[in-house]
């Protein structure tokens, strides 16, 4: 019962650290970047601020983990398309800290669609639409559709963007159908798609739960998947889950041995 706990208390002064952390980091040094983004791109042209920026921000995703001291194993690196082009990150959905993750482990300029509730959140709204993101309401396919076409074009303009196909963050980690239609985008524009599979981020920060707990995160950057070689929408979707599941299964065995390992190390 003392364990328990003291892990308690453990866990709750991790997550008020983090928090503080994070907000003095998104709003304080957040606004610094902000300003000199806008510096460099009056100076030095849009792409010298825009390569400030999308570098900041990977970093910021980066020290997301490092200040709950959670640790992250990043497989397939050499994966990540390099030279420009757009492209589409497919992922599992486990938990808010997969966008920290992607932005800082596979690229810091990605995009992402977000629910029109975040555009008012203090500096979450601001990020994403400085990083090229949308604002849908939910219900609303007028508009869904409307955001989906702006993507493509964007992409073809060397845009990436993230989507979760789950449609929502799993309970226990593990990944859930992906829903009908759900890739009908890069399918459509023959937008290249990057599988990554994720694991783990589900122990950091629960679904429903504001808590923060370390853990060891990995995740799996798959060979890129040209869309126009499939027949269909069903045909892409399935063989991009497969995909991402495999990886998912890899990156539990390895973490689970080595956090066993590293348990039985701490006891011996």
């Amino acid at each position: 019962m003392l364990k328990r706990l003291g892990n308690s208390i453990m866990i709750l002064i991790i997550s008020l650290w983090f928090y503080v952390a994070f907000l003095s980091y998104v709003v304080i040094y957040g606004t610094f970047v902000a300003l000199k983004e806008e510096y460099l791109r009056r100076r030095k042209g849009p792409e010298v601020a825009h390569d400030y920026f999308v570098s900041e921000v990977a970093k910021f995703g980066r020290r997301s983990f490092s200040w709950f001291f959670a640790r992250v194993k990043r497989f397939g690196a050499e994966n990540i398309p390099e030279g420009g082009k757009g492209y589409v990150i497919v992922a599992n959905h486990q938990s808010t800290m997969d966008i920290p993750l992607v932005l800082g482990y596979v690229y810091g300029g990605t995009a992402f669609v977000a629910k029109k509730e975040l555009k008012k959140v203090p500096g979450i709204g601001f990020y994403i639409r400085k990083l090229g993101g949308y604002f849908i309401a939910r219900g609303n396919p007028k508009q869904t559709a409307s955001v989906l076409r702006s993507m493509a074009r964007s992409m073809k303009e060397g845009k990436v963007f993230a989507i979760f196909p789950e449609g929502t963050r799993s309970l226990d980690g593990t990944i859930g159908e992906f829903k009908k239609g759900s890739l009908a985008m890069p399918y459509r524009y023959g937008v290249t798609i990057l599988p990554v599979s994720i694991y783990g981020t589900c122990k950091v920060m629960r679904k429903g739960s504001l808590f923060v707990r370390p853990a060891i995160v990995g995740l799996k950057i798959h060979p890129p998947v040209d869309p126009t070689r499939y027949e269909s929408e069903d045909a892409l979707r399935k063989d991009v889950r497969d995909i991402i599941v495999s990886g998912w299964h890899e990156l539990k065995e390895v973490l689970e041995n080595e956090e066993s390992d590293s348990g039985r190390s701490r006891t011996g």
